[in-house]
């Protein structure tokens, strides 16, 4: 774990690092302009930046020129910071660190960062999120908070993407083609067919199919659920396009390169099957393969479709 704490201020520039945690913190000049409310807190500055580190609610905290006091401000309490030419005021953001070991080199970069939850009442995860970006025309800080989202129901997986959180479920429906299973997630939950971003998310979804239906049924039949994926136009028939990059897809949180597509073996193979589906295969190991996007039970005898992977960005509920 890396944390990292960046100060820009007019008399001085240091960058430390202490493998305590996953944050960068940036320090600036710099003075709340727009604001619900905030917490005062009798701390001198590296006392409120240690806390501020430690508190997974702080976004940023300010500091007036005092020694003995700072303002901390929670995700969504605040909304720019304008910046200052005056040492005297200081004031420092938390951002989700990128892998880096390195810190900023400077301090106008974008990013955000979040707080994952849980929902003991409705039995979900939630999400709390925040952007920051810096617009130079006028010397400002803008932080825009998504607010609280959850996804849809209990025992829905909540994953952390590259581009945002998104939430899966692995539903059970017999009988459907590819186009079907697009429709009813759309439907059903206002979503889409989903991807599979990486291997951990490629595991949820398996521990999701052995708590229903689909590990029993291979006792009968190879059992599969539809997933993001079509093959692209100019692929259809087309045997020199290979593997991902032969496949569009409507998931708009996958990444352009996503781990989580673990094929069986020499998949995928076909060149008139040409949508993506998550299989249990005969012993009863996973994998995706393709298949032919107008497949049902009664085409292909020896697999038993059971359902679909439907996805969505979490919302205020």
């Amino acid at each position: 774990m890396f944390s990292c704490i960046t100060s820009f201020i007019i008399v001085f520039s240091i960058c430390l690092i202490d493998i305590t945690d996953s944050s960068t913190v940036i320090v600036t000049n710099g003075s709340p302009v727009s604001y619900s409310s905030y917490s005062s807190l009798t701390f001198d500055w590296d006392a409120c930046l240690a806390y501020c580190v430690n508190d997974e609610m702080c976004m940023v905290i300010f500091n007036n020129g005092s020694d003995t006091t700072c303002q901390l401000f929670k995700i969504g309490d605040l909304q720019s910071v304008k910046r200052r030419y005056s040492s005297e005021v200081k004031v420092a953001f938390k951002l989700n660190r990128d892998n880096s070991s390195t810190c900023p080199a400077n301090d106008t970069l974008s990013g955000g960062g979040y707080v994952l939850g849980y929902n003991d009442t409705l039995r979900r995860q939630s999400y709390h999120g925040y952007s920051i970006s810096y617009d130079p025309d006028n010397l400002m800080w803008n932080f825009n908070s998504t607010g609280v989202t959850m996804c849809s129901s209990a025992g829905v997986k909540m994953s952390i993407r590259p581009k945002g959180p998104w939430c899966f479920f692995l539903f059970n429906a017999a009988l459907v083609t590819q186009e079907e299973a697009v429709s009813n997630c759309s439907a059903r939950w206002s979503g889409v067919l989903s991807g599979i971003e990486t291997p951990e998310e490629f595991q949820a979804v398996t521990e999701i199919a052995k708590n229903n239906v689909y590990e029993s049924l291979v006792k009968y039949y190879e059992s599969a659920a539809w997933i993001d994926g079509v093959r692209k136009p100019e692929c259809v028939g087309n045997p020199t396009c290979s593997g991902l990059s032969a496949f569009t897809f409507s998931d708009p949180t996958l990444s352009s390169e996503p781990t989580g597509f673990l094929w069986n073996s020499n998949q995928p193979d076909g060149t008139t099957k040409d949508c993506l589906m998550f299989k249990i295969n005969s012993d009863k190991s996973y994998g995706i393969d393709d298949e032919l996007c107008t497949m049902r039970n009664s085409t292909i005898s020896k697999i038993r479709l059971a359902g679909y992977l439907c996805g969505e960005v979490p919302k205020i509920r």
